[in-house]
């Protein structure tokens, strides 16, 4: 049996193409043309440095494509200076990139546009306030001052270009709403106050835990299991990084263990932040607080054409 013709690999971007297929045996000759089947490619689609091989869900529409060293993108000190930010204490200059996809269809895709996104591993600056972020423009990457500011308006168009890629730095999102829905020490996994941000769906899903509400001490090392919890895991693990290799739990991993987020508190002084007692707490603090526990986890956004 052979096939009457080849699939090209020359095609144009964000187009529609008709297909179909029909078979020539050796005993009877051609078979009828299959129904047609049409597609749309995508379009010109950047992935950057680091692996192309992506381990896609479906289901929710993302994916993990694996780590990059800090050499193959950026350190610490160099994404700092580049845009502006020296508040807070250098550390973990190294610690590299964990590499997503996030489809237009995933929960935690705010505006329907797919994105490659590059998440610090570990935090690279601690003891710096929310508000110290905001004022070198890299909390929303939206290009406007954003739902919220630090005290005065400041553009959140933070970017930088590395190796002919362009990125937007910017915060990772960690609620299921701006303001928070959450009230003071109230919120329990079944309310699942993180639903459908960037930390819950990419995030957990690099965790070797697994939170889930029916055992809501996976997760929450730190306890606060029935009070500050943010939610259960949609989708399986891609990977399995410890307390200590993702820095989510202070006692395994000191300063910085406590990563602010982008959005704001109920309480619409403080701000959203995740990690510090562990992958699945939620919380929220001043955002003008510099407690030696809060951390800059930037997000680098990849800029497609």
């Amino acid at each position: 049996m052979s096939i009457k013709h080849t699939v090209t690999t020359g095609l144009s971007s964000n187009t529609e193409y008709s297909w179909q297929v029909r078979y020539k045996g050796a005993n009877y000759g051609w078979s009828e043309w299959s129904t047609p089947t049409t597609f749309t490619t995508t379009v010109v689609f950047l992935t950057g440095p680091g692996s192309s091989t992506l381990n896609y869900d479906s289901v929710t529409d993302t994916g993990y494509y694996g780590v990059v060293n800090s050499a193959d993108l950026c350190d610490g000190s160099t994404l700092a200076s580049n845009i502006g930010l020296s508040a807070g204490t250098l550390q973990y200059n190294d610690a590299g990139w964990l590499k997503f996809y996030v489809g237009p269809s995933a929960d935690c895709n705010k505006d329907g546009v797919e994105k490659v996104l590059f998440i610090a591993k570990q935090t690279i600056r601690y003891g710096l306030s929310w508000n110290d972020i905001y004022n070198a423009g890299s909390v929303y990457g939206t290009g406007d001052y954003g739902p919220a500011n630090s005290g005065s308006n400041v553009t959140q168009d933070a970017q930088v270009t590395i190796g002919g890629n362009t990125y937007k730095v910017r915060l990772l999102t960690g609620s299921a709403t701006d303001p928070a829905a959450e009230s003071y020490d109230s919120q329990q996994c079944s309310e699942d106050t993180g639903a459908g941000s960037e930390w819950n769906d990419l995030l957990y899903r690099v965790h070797t835990d697994v939170p889930t509400c029916s055992n809501v001490n996976i997760g929450m090392p730190g306890g606060y299991e029935n009070t500050r919890h943010g939610g259960p895991q949609d989708g399986n693990n891609w990977a399995n990084f410890t307390n200590s290799e993702l820095q989510v739990y202070y006692i395994d991993a000191g300063n910085g263990t406590l990563c602010w987020c982008q959005e704001r508190g109920n309480n619409t002084s403080h701000r959203v932040y995740r990690g510090s007692s562990g992958v699945a707490y939620f919380h929220t603090r001043p955002a003008d607080d510099t407690y030696s526990g809060n951390g800059w986890r930037p997000c680098l956004e990849l800029v497609q054409p």
